[in-house]
């Protein structure tokens, strides 16, 4: 699947290495372009990522002349004992759905956070949601019921 992805002239890129306001920007897009619709309070999450960007973690897919084609809305908090991982929402263009792009990201940062969590020898809260469907994400945790995030 990746290296499909990859031999398209695909790459993925760490978060961390492209400006907060160009993570907006595609999330933006790339929420329409899946959804048909902007993602919910938007205005909001633009002035999250300009004030803690230090919290946007993961990886976004680009191909061709970097155009974005998948990304994810993470936001990582960390404790002495734990890493807390809030998969906000996403976004990815269906043009790539062939590609399975949206699969591609969702391993790779899963499989990064694990890894991360893992090098600090801390346990690893990566939140899914509640919404969509139940099938996908019991492939890629155990499921257990946390009550209610708030970000302050």
């Amino acid at each position: 699947m990746t290296n499909r992805f990859l031999k398209r002239g695909g790459r993925i890129y760490e978060l961390s290495k492209i400006k907060a306001l160009n993570f907006a920007e595609a999330y933006y897009q790339l929420h329409c372009k899946r959804w048909n619709k902007p993602p919910f309070a938007f205005k909001g999450v633009e002035q999250l990522v300009k004030e803690r960007d230090d919290m946007l973690c993961g990886n976004i897919l680009v191909i061709d002349d970097n155009v974005p084609v998948a990304v994810q809305f993470l936001l990582m908090a960390e404790s002495p004992e734990w890493i807390n991982v809030e998969y906000i929402n996403g976004g990815m263009d269906p043009k790539y759905s062939d590609l399975s792009v949206g699969s591609i990201l969702l391993y790779a940062n899963t499989s990064k956070m694990v890894d991360y969590a893992e090098s600090k020898n801390k346990s690893l809260r990566y939140s899914f949601g509640y919404c969509g469907s139940p099938g996908y994400k019991a492939r890629y945790c155990q499921g257990v019921y946390f009550y209610k995030s708030v970000i302050c």
